[in-house]
C-alpha cells in the first residue's frame, strides 16, 4: 500500500495490488568457488542502492513536509514553486494516486476546484455541484449525499481534500491559478450586481426625493402665502379708519398668524421626526460597528470557528464570551438597527426608501455570520457588516440632506411675521410665488 500523507493533513490511501507468484520451484544456483571479487562488488553495489534508497525516501519525505506546511499556511507561491522545482515528485503522487491520465486528471481536478468554490456559496450551491459531479465522485467511491454529510461535519477538512484532490490531479500552479481566475469573475459579477441593486436604489430615491421635495415647496409656498396675506391684512388695518372694519381686520390677521404658525409647526414636526429617526438610526450603526470590530480583533476569535470551536468553547472560556457577543451582534445589537431603520421608513420619502433597502441589506449580512465558518470568513463577513455600517449612514444622511437642505428647528413666533413686513409686494411675490 502507498501512502500519500501531507504533514498534518488527512492521509489519502491507494490500495496496490500485487500479483502473486506463479508456484514455479526456484532454480538453484551453484557455484564451485566462493569469488571474492563478485562478492564484493554486489555489496559495494547493494551499499550503492541502499544510500540511493535512503536518499530518495528522504527526498520524499523532505517534499512532503515542505509541501504540507505551506498548505497549512495557505501559502500558494510556496506549494507552486516547491511543484515546478519538483515536477517528478508531483508526478510521483499523481501516478500513487491513480492520476495517470491527463484528460481525466483534468476532469478530476475540475471538479474538485468546482465543489471547493461551491463550498464558499453555501449548502445549496454545494448540493447543486455534488449532484453535477456525481460521477466523478462515485468514481472514487462516494455519493453526493456522503460528500455533503463530509462537508457539514468538518467543513474545514472538506476544503482540504477537494484541495490537496485538486492540486494532485492539476498540479499547485495550474489548479491555484484557474481557481483565482474563477473567483475573480466571481467577485467582479458580485460587484457587478451590487452596482445594479446600488443603482436600482438610487432611482428609486431620486423619485421618492423628488415626490418629498415637491411636498416641502408646496408647504413652503402655503407658508408664504400666509405671510404676504398677514402683510397685507397689517397694511390695511393701520389704514382703516372704521372701528368696525379695523375689527374685523384684526380677526382676519388673527386666523392668519394661526394658520401660519400651523403650517410652519407642520413642516418643523416632519422634519423633526425625521431627524430624530436619522439620529437613532446613525447611534444604533455606530454601535453595530463598534460591537462588530470588537469581535473581529479579539484574539481568541480562532478558538470560536471551524473545528477549534468544538473543543475550546467552554463556559467562561474566552471563546465562550466571543460566541455571546456574537449572539448579541445578531440578536439585540442587529434588531436595534432594524427596528431605527424600520421606524426612519415610517418618515416617508427617500430616507423611508433608503431604510428598506438598509433593512434587507443587514438581514443578509447578520444571516452571513456562523461560528462553522473559518477564522478567515468570520473576519470578511465582520468587515463586511462594519463597512454596511458606514456606508449606511452616509445614505441616510445623504438622503435627510435631498429631502430637508434647509432643515433648522423653526419658531413659530411673532417675530417672523414681523420680519415679513419689511419685505415689499413686490419682492414677497417675485421671490415665493413665481408666475
Amino acid at each position: 500500500m502507498a501512502t500519500f500523507q501531507l504533514a498534518g493533513l488527512p492521509s489519502l490511501q491507494v490500495a496496490n495490488q500485487t500479483a502473486g507468484g506463479l508456484g514455479l520451484p526456484t532454480v538453484p544456483q551453484y557455484a564451485e568457488k566462493p569469488n571474492t571479487g563478485l562478492m564484493i562488488a554486489n555489496g559495494i553495489g547493494g551499499l550503492v542502492d541502499a544510500f540511493q534508497a535512503a536518499d530518495k525516501q528522504k527526498s520524499e519525505a523532505d517534499f512532503m513536509k515542505s509541501f504540507g506546511q505551506a498548505y497549512a499556511a495557505n501559502d500558494r507561491d510556496a506549494m507552486k514553486q516547491l511543484a515546478i522545482a519538483h515536477p517528478e515528485q508531483i508526478e510521483r503522487i499523481q501516478k500513487g494516486m491513480g492520476f495517470i491520465d491527463q484528460n481525466r486528471n483534468q476532469v478530476i481536478g475540475q471538479a474538485a476546484m468546482d465543489l471547493r468554490l461551491a463550498a464558499k456559496s453555501g449548502d445549496q450551491s454545494l448540493m447543486s455541484s455534488l449532484q453535477k459531479n456525481a460521477p466523478i465522485l462515485n468514481q472514487m467511491g462516494l455519493s453526493p449525499e456522503e460528500a455533503f454529510l463530509s462537508f457539514k461535519q468538518d467543513p474545514k477538512q472538506f476544503d482540504q481534500i477537494t484541495d490537496l484532490i485538486g492540486m494532485h490531479a492539476l498540479g499547485p500552479e495550474k489548479y491555484f491559478d484557474i481557481q483565482d481566475k474563477i473567483e475573480g469573475r466571481d467577485i467582479d459579477r458580485n460587484k457587478l450586481a451590487e452596482t445594479e441593486r446600488s443603482n436600482r436604489a438610487s432611482e428609486s430615491l431620486t423619485q421618492r426625493g423628488q415626490n418629498i421635495s415637491a411636498q416641502n415647496a408646496a408647504l413652503d409656498r402655503e407658508i408664504k402665502r400666509a405671510e404676504l396675506a398677514s402683510k397685507s391684512l397689517d397694511r390695511q388695518a393701520q389704514k382703516e379708519t372704521d372701528d368696525l372694519r379695523r375689527q374685523e381686520l384684526e380677526q382676519k390677521i388673527e386666523a392668519n398668524k394661526q394658520k401660519l404658525n400651523e403650517a410652519k409647526e407642520k413642516k418643523n414636526q416632519t422634519q423633526t421626526q425625521a431627524k430624530l429617526a436619522l439620529d437613532n438610526g446613525v447611534q444604533q450603526l455606530d454601535r453595530l460597528a463598534q460591537e462588530a470590530k470588537a469581535i473581529r480583533d479579539n484574539p481568541s476569535l480562532w478558538r470560536t470557528t471551524g473545528v477549534p470551536g468544538r473543543f475550546y468553547n467552554f463556559p467562561g472560556s474566552a471563546a465562550d464570551d466571543i460566541d455571546a457577543q456574537l449572539e448579541s451582534l445578531r440578536s439585540q445589537t442587529g434588531f436595534a438597527v432594524l427596528q431605527a431603520m424600520r421606524d426612519a421608513s415610517k418618515t416617508g420619502g427617500a430616507l423611508g426608501n433608503v431604510s428598506n433597502f438598509e433593512v434587507q441589506q443587514l438581514q443578509a449580512n447578520l444571516g452571513n455570520i456562523s461560528g462553522k465558518q473559518s477564522t478567515e470568513a468570520m473576519r470578511k463577513n465582520l468587515d463586511k457588516i462594519i463597512n454596511y455600517a458606514e456606508d449606511a449612514k452616509k445614505r441616510v444622511n445623504d438622503a435627510f440632506k435631498r429631502n430637508y437642505p434647509d432643515f433648522k428647528p423653526v419658531e413659530t413666533t411673532e417675530s417672523n411675521n414681523v420680519d415679513s413686513l419689511k419685505i415689499s409686494d413686490d419682492e414677497l411675490l417675485n421671490k415665493y410665488l413665481p408666475r
